[in-house]
């Protein structure tokens, strides 16, 4: 098991507080809360098999998540499946620092968890996302690409 963490250099850590990333993670339980903290998290699923996030603690109902999604800030915890030999990266941002990068107000998506198809226009993993002004002013100062 690996797991490692990246704080971006400016211009970019003014909206993303880390990167993380974990491979091969095999935890002793098989579901985690996550505590709200009232920050965005950009997540990526690195392996085929969809992720659950339960409705409750105690419920069996779930909403499976398959590439990548984002999780607005919110007001509860949130239950999360912990799968044995698993693989995702994200991205931590700063309060109030997705919403450079989302292309709708941030307000749209607190207390949901929502794939990042559904959010960006063009669907993930094959092209760039449509990126407002700004995103795009800060993308093309951190990648010579741009987008």
């Amino acid at each position: 098991m690996s797991i490692y963490r990246h704080i971006p250099a400016p211009p970019l850590n003014q909206y993303v507080d880390f990167f993380w990333y974990y491979v091969d993670l095999s935890p002793d339980h098989d579901r985690e809360h996550v505590l709200p903290d009232g920050t965005f998290e950009l997540i990526v699923n690195l392996q085929e098999i969809p992720r659950k996030l339960f409705r409750d603690a105690a419920s069996t109902g779930y909403d499976a998540f398959e590439r990548g999604w984002i999780s607005g800030a919110h007001a509860k915890f949130l239950v999360i499946d912990a799968l044995p030999q698993s693989s995702m990266i994200g991205v931590h941002f700063k309060p109030g620092g997705a919403a450079a990068f989302l292309g709708v107000p941030s307000d749209e998506l607190a207390g949901q968890v929502v794939e990042l198809d559904a959010v960006w226009a063009v669907p993930f993993g094959i092209g760039v996302i449509n990126c407002s002004p700004r995103a795009r002013q800060i993308q093309n100062s951190v990648f010579s690409n741009g987008c």
